[in-house]
């Protein structure tokens, strides 16, 4: 559990430098999504959902969509 509270932890830092990076949103989302912190989790994927949005990347927004309806 040490490794992912780094892991996270380093996500969060980037989204401080960055709040529009769109890759720490997406991994920072997954990461929660694999340790069951769910509600975490989804404000993370609807961010990063929010921005490939944004950018027009719809293949990303329906991964995105997917991955909210299983959580």
């Amino acid at each position: 559990m040490k490794k992912y509270k780094e892991i996270a932890d380093e996500w969060r830092k980037q989204i401080r430098i960055n709040p529009e990076n769109i890759g720490a949103h997406y991994n920072l989302g997954l990461l929660y999504k694999e340790i069951e912190k769910i509600e975490e989790a989804k404000k993370e994927i609807l961010k990063a959902r929010e921005l490939f949005e944004q950018e027009g990347i719809t293949d990303k927004v329906k991964f995105c969509d997917e991955i909210l309806k299983n959580l």
